[in-house]
């Protein structure tokens, strides 16, 4: 993995623990500018070590959470994966558009590819307002978008704390450990 990549991991880490917090909370909190971290969010720049170790102490978390995504908790990996705000912590979304986000993740790869490809239809189309395009994000939402459509990758769907559960419950059944055993 190429450091750039290795930024922009850590950057979506920052930006899953940060939460429902504004940019500029957290950043108040953690002692650095919102623009700075706006940069460690988008893997422009990488934050020092002394900025991590504060951002860790803040969101009570061990320091290689941020830096390299380990953990030894089961909440601190909720957290990094962003299960824990998964779709209810996107506060510029409204309940509709939620509501769409969450009954798509239980949809099939079918029906998922249809509508990305509509939605590519509409962009070409220019159907669409341009006002409520992130520019950060939208290059990366496009790629996305086109690889769905075009079934070069299939729909990757968000980790809910219900569904990581399950997959850790179906993981200690095929690994022969009874919930029993754990005690």
């Amino acid at each position: 993995m190429t450091q750039e990549e290795d930024a922009k991991l850590m950057g979506r880490r920052i930006r899953a623990l940060r939460g429902n917090r504004t940019q500029a909370d957290f950043a108040e909190l953690v002692g650095v500018t919102r623009s700075a971290l706006a940069n460690y969010e988008t893997g422009r720049t990488v934050p020092s070590r002394f900025v991590v170790m504060k951002m860790a102490s803040a969101l009570g978390v061990a320091p290689s959470a941020i830096s390299a995504g380990q953990t030894d908790s089961f909440e601190e990996l909720a957290l990094i994966l962003g299960a824990k705000s998964a779709i209810n912590g996107m506060n510029d979304l409204t309940n509709d558009e939620k509501a769409v986000i969450r009954c798509l993740r239980a949809c099939e790869g079918e029906i998922i590819k249809n509508i990305a490809k509509e939605i590519l239809k509409a962009l070409q189309e220019k159907k669409f307002e341009r006002s409520l395009l992130d520019n950060l994000t939208f290059p990366d939402d496009y790629i996305a978008i086109n690889a769905i459509a075009s079934e070069a990758r299939g729909f990757e769907r968000g980790i809910t704390v219900k569904s990581l559960q399950s997959m850790m419950e179906r993981l200690g059944e095929a690994s022969g450990i009874a919930d029993d055993d754990t005690d």
